[in-house]
């Protein structure tokens, strides 16, 4: 089970991530067909972002209640202490990002919405957006 979680976490951070770049190549505001397929890319990039977190949760109370293999004997302990800390730094990582994009998104977007598009507030989070 673990490592399938290992995997699927690994497979929906690369498709979030092709389909975030792939987003920014699709941004075409004089056209509404370019417009509406920025958006289902950007959809489709948000859903991976959540199932990433979603995936995480799994992965940390499956980590809570399953041991860790044990250490190799000949490792060095700097190995081990280096080891670890790239973990949780992944750990971390794996946590911000879905939660910062998806606070970006509400703030983008109910910023472009309350300020209307032809204030400054509306305008550059119209920009952020796009």
């Amino acid at each position: 089970m673990t490592r399938t979680l290992h995997r699927s976490i690994a497979v929906a951070v690369l498709g979030m991530l092709t389909a975030g770049l792939y987003a920014v190549h699709l941004v075409d505001p004089s056209t509404e067909a370019g417009d509406k397929r920025f958006y289902t890319v950007l959809d489709i990039h948000k859903s991976f972002g959540v199932l990433i977190l979603v995936l995480m949760v799994v992965r940390v109370l499956w980590r809570m209640n399953d041991s860790a293999p044990a250490w190799p004997p000949a490792m060095p302990s700097w190995e081990r202490w280096s080891a670890r800390i790239a973990q949780i730094a992944l750990y971390i990582g794996l946590f911000v990002m879905p939660i910062s994009g998806y606070l970006w998104a509400s703030i983008a977007t109910s910023a472009a919405q309350n300020a209307g598009p032809d204030s400054s507030t509306g305008r550059f989070a119209h920009q952020l957006i796009h």
